[in-house]
């Protein structure tokens, strides 16, 4: 009886490590590197909300030229799973490497997240309530930013990975009139690098948008000044000008 009660506790014991085997959920991400051609692409897996695995799936990074980012494609998502969060270490000479492994593990766990905030259905009778009209007098609200006027300030990270690009922002009437590179750390050494911080300010002023094309091989550049631009906006009050 003891014999067959074991058995039976230990084919239990089976299903129930096979039940917690399975449940798996693998998410997909991807995100910019040093290439600006090719992003990074990554599968990670999550079990009971802890990180399993990364595997980079594509990339268009230099491994075979440069030793440091063939280290970094595999070290950074080995130490991501071993301290089970997106941010870790970058491997020195592979800052853009590490970083775009980050960031493309960042927006898939921003699906497990999405998946787990997903609202619950309304019950069918509240479903079927209609939202009440506004009062006539009700004025419309105005948009965001439709007479602001003045300078902001913003910044936000570049190639350099000691230096971020700092930008003043001047709004008149909630559009942009003029965008300056106040500091930066970025190389003087390459061309594209002193056309972009010239071009990317003068385009985003031209079109009164934050997103504009990226000059190229200086994409990390100019991605900067986007980004720094969109804090000076924030500061502002505004999302989208």
């Amino acid at each position: 009886m003891f014999k067959k009660s074991l058995a039976l506790f230990l084919c239990l014991a089976l299903m129930l490590g096979s039940l917690v085997a399975v449940a798996e959920t693998t998410y997909t991400g991807e995100a910019d590197g040093f290439s600006d051609k090719t992003p990074i692409k990554v599968t990670v897996t999550v079990a009971d909300g802890k990180i399993t695995a990364v595997v980079i799936d594509e990339h268009g990074e230099s491994e075979s030229m440069i030793e440091a980012v063939a280290t970094a494609l595999e070290a950074v998502p080995a130490a991501i799973v071993e301290k089970n969060e997106a941010e870790v270490d970058i491997v020195a000479g592979a800052t853009w490497t590490s970083k775009g492994i980050m960031a493309a593990v960042k927006a898939a766990l921003a699906q497990e997240e999405t998946a787990a905030e997903a609202p619950e259905e309304p019950a069918a009778e509240e479903a079927a309530e209609a939202p009440e009209e506004p009062a006539a007098e009700e004025a419309a609200p105005a948009e965001p930013g439709a007479l602001i006027n003045g300078t902001f300030s913003g910044e936000a990270d570049g190639f350099s990975d000691k230096t971020p690009i700092k930008v003043t922002m001047t709004l008149v009437d909630g559009k942009i009139t003029a965008v300056v590179v106040d500091k930066h750390g970025e190389t003087s050494m390459m061309e594209a690098v002193t056309t972009a911080l010239e071009a990317v300010p003068a385009a985003i002023v031209e079109k009164n948008a934050v997103e504009v094309d990226a000059v190229t091989n200086a994409t990390w550049t100019s991605k900067g000044i986007m980004d720094a631009v969109k804090v000076a906006l924030e500061a502002a009050g505004i999302k989208n000008p």
